[in-house]
């Protein structure tokens, strides 16, 4: 069975095959680290576990041409 967080969450699909994680033997937890956003997911597909950051801010630079 798989374990969802609350529902909907901003990740959807495995970042190692593309696999969809709403597969119900996926896995996708949400937690905090400051005011950013991580998200832990298992893909039933490849059989990898990874965490994904959705930063609350990204800073970049451009490059000088």
């Amino acid at each position: 069975m798989g374990v969802r967080s609350g529902g909907n969450t901003d990740v959807r699909w495995c970042p190692a095959c593309g696999g969809d994680l709403n597969d119900p033997q996926g896995f996708v937890a949400e937690y905090w680290k400051a005011k950013d956003r991580w998200f832990l997911t298992w893909c039933s597909r490849c059989h990898t576990t990874a965490q994904v950051c959705l930063p609350h801010r990204i800073t970049a630079t451009e490059p000088e041409h």
